[in-house]
């Protein structure tokens, strides 16, 4: 006889002072609750510490801030639950978060569960994202299908053995690392089971195409490298020469001509069937041209 699922809220915390107080608050109107909640305080340097302390719920605490991958990693490690989920300190659930995700496990006793969720804006509360998706395409292809449908962790709870069978997140990398584990679980051989209806919702701080975002984007090269590299065999590979079109792009959108030298370097080291005349002349260009002035023309002529 099956025992019930339990499930154990996770969060990693970095200068959340602002938003603590509101999700515990937030966290007492599900309708079912967690059976564990734990935070970590990622060597917060505002008043995150102070604020955990007075919650009520149990934390750990370092004094360095070492990565939202590795925190998680620490928090999977100390549950006492069969399944986890990680939510970031500054985004919502649906009421029936709980209610949702236990239906499905009881009916599928899939390795991993996850639901639809919308990206709203913080200023204007409109919805800016919808994210959807298709379980009849991923049972087709798992791991090509979440390489071109990336899939984050607020809506997502994981099969505790299976998330630590893969050794958790990618600790070297701060970005992307939610979208990379849906891809090695699958990989892996872990099943999925999809429940149609939105159960998360992420806060999104909108400042346009900033640094950090572009970092971000250096991040999902790396990982699509990565994939190349050492999951070849389980690739469509021309998901992934999309994929790497999509953060060319990018790079083109926000002026960063300088960084297309990687695609470059990617398709010559793998030779990939990509398209490079435009984005070699753009890159020369930046040579002899600077950034903001050839964004400029590049728009005006429209290439």
């Amino acid at each position: 006889m099956h025992s019930s699922p339990t499930i154990s809220l996770l969060i990693p915390v970095f200068n959340g002072e602002k938003y603590i107080i509101e999700f515990c608050e937030h966290l007492k109107n599900q309708e079912l609750k967690f059976d564990e909640v734990i935070f970590y305080n990622d060597g917060s340097t505002d008043n995150s510490l102070s604020l955990l302390k007075k919650s009520g719920y149990k934390y750990f605490s370092s004094a360095f801030n070492k990565g939202v991958g590795f925190a998680r990693n620490v928090l999977a490690r100390a549950s006492n639950s069969n399944y986890i989920h990680f939510h970031d300190v500054d985004d919502k659930f649906d009421k029936s978060f709980i209610y949702e995700i236990n239906k499905a496990i009881t009916g599928t006793k899939a390795d991993v569960i996850f639901g639809n969720s919308d990206w709203v804006d913080e200023n204007s509360k409109k919805v800016v994202i919808e994210w959807r998706y298709n379980q009849a395409k991923l049972a087709e292809d798992p791991t090509n299908y979440f390489l071109s449908n990336p899939l984050g962790i607020i809506n997502t709870v994981y099969n505790k053995n299976a998330f630590l069978n893969i050794n958790g997140f990618n600790e070297r990398l701060h970005c992307w690392e939610d979208a990379d584990i849906h891809i090695r679980l699958a990989i892996a051989g872990n099943t999925f089971a999809h429940i149609n209806c939105t159960i998360a919702i992420s806060i999104r701080h909108n400042k346009g195409l900033s640094n950090d975002q572009i970092w971000c984007w250096d991040c999902r090269l790396n990982f699509l490298e990565t994939y190349i590299r050492d999951y070849n065999k389980y690739l469509n590979m021309s998901v992934v020469e999309s994929e790497i079109k999509k953060v060319q792009n990018v790079f083109i959108k926000s002026g960063n001509f300088y960084k297309l030298q990687k695609i470059l370097s990617l398709k010559k080291v793998y030779q990939l069937h990509i398209r490079t005349e435009k984005i070699y002349a753009l890159y020369l260009l930046n040579k002899l041209i600077p950034s903001k002035l050839l964004l400029i023309l590049i728009k005006r002529i429209k290439i």
